[in-house]
């Protein structure tokens, strides 16, 4: 149920507090009451207010009347070529003198219950159908767009909605609508049929020979083409993708093409042709209207709201997915099944270690409660905005959700990843409206959903649950409706008040504390009920979270802190800014005046092909230290670099946060590891607020407190945090053209990024199938000779016969080979998405020749000296030559390089990793890579 308090006064309203079912029973409402609402299936009716609002924007309360309970009225959904909708993107703030109210359960109700009526509009020079609906759901103020054309027009619209976002704290829950059903209920025509100019006519829009060549995909180009029509569709999308091409602009270079090629053809010969050829006609998103003033649901883009005034009135809109439709069509993929299954077929590095979100509280718990069927799966969610234009404050939001059960380097690749929806507008969307959608889609998958596995004849029902969610802080605080950072407890997992103060420089800070008191679900709730009668909240909790709602599993627990955020891009980048801001070179942990030294360390470290980002000057503005290059300076370079530099009392206080850190983001953890970090990173916290001053005792510097806990709940850190997220988000950006339209452009090429992965796959021609991996940026700057048969590695350039180590490896295996053998040799081998590369190779900066590896059961570091290849009659076999460290002791995790008289042959399969070989006042420091997610 969704409950909308509009009361700011001490009016108590004990009928409308009886009619509320569990888990909440609120015992007065005022003060912040636009925060509330309350998710349940048992909702028995619902109420309707009318309001005057206050000074504060706060309505006051002032009739509660029960009213007959909403019937869903069944009809089709519809497809609806959107076309060049135009609307503005810039939604008023003005509020009304009356606003009338209903309360209602908008979650109890299906969205896919709608009533449509085929009534004709016309939208610039395109008549559409314009969809009606008579459900409510709870939406927010979105000045979204409608946009232009794309490859893939198509929406499903299924239900339009209000929202509320812009009084109060940002959970809003106070304008519904009751909408009426529409009398007439014949279905839609479905527009896949005709051209976007019009309604359909007598006339044929397309002629039999598009119906002939729409199933021509194995058929040849033309006659003695190598490609076949879906080699050759697939690749023309993917270089329309990464030139991010519109679809006019598409359409153009397919009409290119086809002036090119002999006739006869078999190439699609109108860009609806081509849209044709990849259209799903399962459609998955559902599109939300509401009016942009006082977020009453709207049933087209041009209806306007009538109880508004002002030339301000616009309608905007957001987009909803299907989960039930996607996790469908997951399944219906060859071996996705299979992968399912990783989480009994994992072979742990040590049995009692955290190394997986399996090894987690919640999820142990989850298997105890919930996920007692095997085939149940569970759920991670996301979600953050991104900045698409330069010169503008629009953002886009993506809600995403992650499959637990899938293996690691699985669960964020674009195929696998499942939308939620999507949200423009110059603001922040409302969370809980935004959410509102999805939580229905979460309680269908709770109850079940039926899935035909690839090959199989025979459904299984399985259950889908939400357990672990991350975001950065902003997003967390507005989607478990608390207060930001800046606030007073607004941490999401203790009580700390924080401090703000003449002392503090007026700025919020959160003083250390030896002992923190942590919230749980049960004073969660208790926070929520006291919450919503004070117009401040509760400590820190404004009201009831959408997003609560969703999770089956502790919501305290399993919202866990992001390190992307928090550490790298926060605390490194503070440390960045005390170290060497001008402004702080008279406080003594300033290193200001060792800048130059500094920077002239930092630009002599070669490091290995995996980093992509290479190492900035400290002086350069922060905005281009990305947070991959804020990790792996304070991972692996900072203790280094700053040896002999920084003072000591400061060095050791800095390298108890290094090493903390590290053993948290470390592969596999013991419990002596995670207590080890947390009381690491509890002296560090500690001795900074002496070293640094109290005016520095950040919001993220609290948050690492938490870390020991969010690693025994959820995992190790780097399984949790926004990285692979965000690289998402950036292949979600590129899908938008032009300043116009951001979130339909975006919502109408999703599938260019989920499921051209999948179309690359199934092109037959290795030269298209290149082509693709080379645009989709897959394919590795290098030329792949052969791979090595039995293990996961490929042979990179050409094999020679000649090496200057041709004598030594010649006498280390001439007296283990009786029979006549072929040697050759080779320079650079790629295993496990690491490129190794042997100390003869002359070319390029970067150095990835030192590494770790396994000689007789023992581990080594070493140098690489060469590999070869040793050919019999019977089969081939690969070696590496290396030589063997001494590994003196260092300090942290590194071990200085010292070289051995031994040199060890081993067989390629034994090599681990590469090691970062950073050199310092000529010494050779070695450290390896904490885990195999976090390669660039």
């Amino acid at each position: 149920m969704l409950l909308a308090s509009l009361s700011d006064t001490n009016k108590r309203t004990a009928d409308a507090l009886a009619l509320l079912p569990p888990p909440f029973n609120f015992g007065s409402l005022s003060g912040n009451a636009l925060n509330i609402f309350t998710a349940t299936a048992h909702a028995p009716d619902i109420m309707t207010a009318t309001a005057q609002p206050t000074q504060c924007d706060v309505p006051e309360l002032q009739v509660i009347q029960p009213i007959a309970p909403m019937q869903s009225v069944a009809g089709p959904s519809r497809t609806v070529d959107a076309g060049e909708f135009s609307l503005s993107a810039t939604a008023s703030r003005e509020r009304q003198d009356t606003l009338h109210v209903p309360i209602m359960d908008a979650l109890s109700g299906s969205l896919d219950a709608v009533s449509t009526q085929p009534v004709w509009e016309q939208v610039g020079n395109i008549n559409i159908p314009r969809p009606l609906s008579v459900h409510n759901q709870v939406l927010e103020k979105c000045p979204g767009i409608f946009t232009a054309s794309s490859i893939f027009e198509d929406i499903n619209i299924k239900s339009v909605t209000p929202m509320n976002t812009d009084i109060g704290p940002p959970m809003d829950f106070s304008h519904f609508l009751n909408a009426q059903p529409h009398e007439n209920h014949e279905a839609p025509p479905d527009i896949s049929t005709f051209s976007s100019a019009g309604p359909p006519s007598d006339e044929k829009n397309f002629s039999s020979e598009q119906d002939q060549e729409q199933h021509q995909s194995n058929k040849p180009l033309y006659e003695g083409s190598p490609l076949t029509v879906h080699d050759f569709m697939v690749s023309a999308l993917s270089y329309a993708q990464s030139a991010h091409l519109t679809g006019a602009s598409t359409a153009e270079l397919i009409n290119l093409i086809e002036m090119l090629l002999p006739k006869p053809n078999n190439l699609p010969k109108t860009s609806h042709m081509f849209k044709k050829y990849f259209e799903d006609n399962n459609n998955e998103i559902e599109v939300f209207f509401f009016c942009s003033n006082c977020w009453r649901s709207r049933q087209t883009q041009h209806d306007i709201c009538d109880q508004c005034k002002g030339p301000n009135r616009k309608v905007n809109y957001f987009l909803s997915c299907s989960l039930s439709s996607q996790l469908k069509r997951l399944f219906n993929r060859p071996g996705f099944a299979e992968k399912l299954k990783y989480k009994y077929q994992r072979k742990k590095y040590v049995e009692e270690n955290i190394e997986d979100v399996y090894d987690g509280s919640v999820y142990k718990k989850a298997e105890q409660d919930i996920l007692i069927n095997s085939r149940n799966l569970s759920l991670t969610w996301y979600s953050d905005g991104i900045s698409i234009y330069e010169c503008s404050t629009y953002s886009v939001w993506l809600v995403m959700f992650i499959i637990n059960e899938l293996p690691p380097e699985e669960r964020h690749k674009p195929e696998n990843v499942l939308i939620g929806g999507l949200w423009g507008g110059d603001g922040k969307p409302h969370p809980n409206i935004f959410l509102a959608p999805m939580y229905h889609e979460i309680e269908k998958l709770n109850e079940g959903v039926a899935v035909k596995p690839y090959g199989s004849e025979v459904e299984d029902v399985i259950s889908v649950y939400l357990l672990c969610g991350t975001c950065d802080v902003p997003a967390k605080a507005d989607f478990m409706n608390m207060k930001s950072h800046s606030g007073f407890f607004s941490c999401s997992k203790c009580f700390i008040r924080g401090e703000k103060s003449d002392r503090t420089g007026q700025v919020t800070v959160f003083p250390h504390q030896d002992e923190l008191e942590l919230r749980n679900d049960e004073n969660y709730k208790m926070c929520v009920n006291l919450g919503i009668n004070n117009k401040d909240g509760y400590k820190g909790v404004f009201g009831p979270s959408m997003l609560a709602y969703m999770f089956s599993s502790s919501f305290i627990s399993g919202m866990t802190v992001d390190v992307m955020h928090s550490v790298y891009m926060g605390i490194t980048k503070q440390f960045l800014r005390l170290w060497f801001d001008v402004k702080f070179k008279d406080e003594p942990f300033s290193l200001h005046e060792k800048i130059v030294i500094v920077n002239e360390r930092l630009r002599s470290l070669n490091l290995p092909h995996f980093v992509q980002r290479l190492m900035l000057d400290v002086d350069k503005s922060l905005c281009f230290w990305k947070a991959s290059l804020c990790r792996n300076f304070l991972l692996y370079v900072v203790l280094v670099v700053f040896k002999d530099i920084m003072p000591e009392n400061y060095y050791l206080n800095l390298s108890k946060f290094v090493e903390g850190i590290s053993l948290l983001n470390s592969s596999s953890i013991s419990m002596s590891d995670l207590d080890k970090a947390d009381s690491l990173l509890f002296e560090f916290c500690k001795e900074f607020q002496t070293l640094y001053g109290l005016r520095h005792m950040s919001f993220n510097l609290h948050l690492i407190r938490h870390l020991k806990d969010c690693v025994l709940e959820c995992g190790n850190l780097f399984l949790n945090s926004c990285f692979r997220f965000e690289d998402l988000n950036g292949k979600f950006a590129a899908l938008a053209h032009g300043t116009r339209h951001a979130i339909k452009q975006i919502g109408s090429r999703v599938k260019l990024v989920t499921e051209l992965p999948l179309l690359i796959k199934s092109v037959k021609s290795s030269v298209a199938k290149n082509y693709c991996l080379k645009l989709s940026r897959r394919s590795k700057d290098f030329k792949i000779n052969f791979k090595i048969e039995n293990i996961n590695a490929f042979v990179v350039g050409e094999l020679t016969d000649l090496s200057k180590y041709g004598s030594k490896v010649t006498k280390l295996v001439a007296p283990l080979y009786e029979k006549p053998h072929l040697l050759r040799f080779f320079d650079r081998l790629f295993k496990n998405d690491l490129l190794f590369v042997s100390s003869s190779y002359g070319k390029g900066s970067r150095i990835s020749c030192y590494c770790k590896y396994n000689f007789q059961g023992q581990l080594y570091h070493g140098l690489i000296l060469t590999f070869f290849k040793i050919t019999t009659e019977s089969k081939d076999q690969y070696f590496a030559l290396l030589e063997r460290s001494l590994d003196l002791p260092a300090y942290n995790r590194y071990v200085e390089y010292s070289p051995s008289d031994k040199t060890d042959v081993i067989c390629v399969s034994d090599l681990i990793c590469v090691s970062f070989c950073l050199v310092v006042e000529n010494h050779k420091y070695l450290i390896d890579p904490l885990n195999s997610l976090e390669f660039e």
